[in-house]
């Protein structure tokens, strides 16, 4: 009996003491890795606040962004729907057909839509897609979003109603281009490609990459035009004109710096309100779950590693927004070099080093932090390093777009 009495005890006072000792390591004081790290990044220019990095607020742009969708939903989808008709489908490699050149609008295993009924869907829907010129002959400048809350920030332009809307363009180019009507064509395409610049000034990610969507059905479009014959030097020039004004690249250097500074705002934001993040995204509602998130782990997870997940988190960042300015900056994709290693992009596993590194120092990044920090952003880093090789992919398309007219307009000049 008085052994097992010894054994409670030991068991008692070892269990005391794992309490003690992590109760000290939560609230014993520490230096602030994070303020510290910020006070560096500041001093070689960087940015941390929405306040420093959003775009201006236009109330005439947020009144332009509400006159889309009304204008959108006045073009119809029956019976071809937008993004149905495939554009530079390859033949043999290296040659691609025409679109417009093909027998059936959209012909798959279970349809094959006439171009007759996808020129009468069209003239039907001609009021709404000559209000979407018109609509998108004179954007205004600025951004309809209001960056100054950080807890409500999202895009302010329907972004379905844009995707519907460069589809819908996209479609009527080819149709102009199979009634061999090249003006109609060109007019189109000029509104497709002013439609790239509809969120020029959005700063959030998902706008960069609605644009660079857009912009990819532009270059289609574009390449399908070129193969039209009649196209004149003014033409082409325009085209090239066109094409020069959109900046994808650099415009996501930005978007990079204010979506660092939205998630910065966001982790202050979770790591003093009472709930965290669970107004934003949620959480477990009700029950013993609710009980636990509220009272025991978000409490904790604020004290003892809400500061060393949003280091994890910009450390993993910053290989992400140097690789973007030195792109902008030397217009080469060769330079996205790992900084650390010399190999492998460094928009593809930022988070790997941010992880090898804090592997490598347990003194300034416990295994308990550094399991929180994977568990709770993961792949946070991910989506830019997705969205700016889409964009590189976009950019290069539209160099090949506009040498293509440059290479035409030489031709003609013989």
């Amino acid at each position: 009996m008085a052994h097992f009495r010894r054994r409670k005890l030991i068991v008692a006072g070892a269990l005391l003491l794992f309490v003690g000792a992590f109760a000290a390591y939560v609230f014993w004081p520490r230096p602030d890795e994070l303020a510290r790290w910020k006070a560096q990044m500041r001093a070689r220019g960087e940015k941390f606040s929405l306040a420093e990095v959003a775009p201006k607020f236009s109330q005439e742009k947020l009144d332009w962004a509400k006159q889309l969708q009304p204008v959108v939903n006045g073009i119809l989808t029956h019976p071809v729907p937008p993004g149905a008709v495939d554009m530079m489908i390859s033949a043999t490699p290296g040659y691609a057909v025409p679109a417009w050149q093909r027998p059936f609008a959209n012909e798959t295993a279970k349809t094959n839509h006439t171009w007759e009924a996808l020129e009468e869907q069209l003239a039907r829907s001609a009021d709404a897609i000559h209000q979407l010129h018109e609509l998108l002959r004179n954007i205004p400048a600025g951004s309809p979003a209001d960056y100054s809350d950080a807890v409500k920030l999202g895009s302010s332009i329907n972004l379905v109603a844009l995707r519907k809307a460069a589809q819908s363009l996209s479609l009527a180019t080819l149709n102009d281009l199979h009634r061999g009507s090249l003006p109609s064509a060109l007019t189109n395409l000029h509104t497709l490609i002013a439609l790239t610049r509809a969120l020029e000034e959005g700063g959030l990610l998902v706008d960069q990459m609605i644009r660079v969507a857009i912009a990819g059905l532009g270059v289609a479009a574009t390449w399908e035009v070129l193969q039209a014959p009649g196209c004149d030097d003014a033409q082409l020039a325009g085209l090239d004109a066109a094409w020069s004004q959109d900046q994808l690249v650099k415009r996501m250097a930005l978007t990079f710096e204010i979506e660092r500074a939205w998630a910065s705002e966001l982790y202050q934001y979770a790591r003093t309100n009472q709930g965290g993040l669970s107004p934003i995204f949620g959480g477990p509602s009700g029950g013993a779950g609710q009980v636990f998130k509220d009272k025991v782990y978000t409490p904790l997870w604020q004290k003892a590693w809400s500061k060393q997940d949003e280091l994890l988190y910009h450390r993993a960042m910053q290989p992400i927004g140097e690789g973007i300015r030195d792109a902008v900056t030397n217009r080469s994709w060769q330079r996205l070099r790992s900084p650390s290693s010399g190999t492998g992009s460094s928009l593809v596993a930022p988070l790997n080093l941010s992880r090898s590194s804090c592997r490598s120092s347990s003194a300034k990044c416990p295994w308990t932090i550094w399991l929180a920090g994977r568990c709770c952003t993961p792949s946070i880093p991910t989506a830019p390093s997705r969205s700016t090789r889409r964009a590189k992919t976009a950019a290069t398309t539209m160099v090949s777009a506009t040498m293509s007219c440059g290479r035409k307009r030489a031709c003609r000049r013989g």
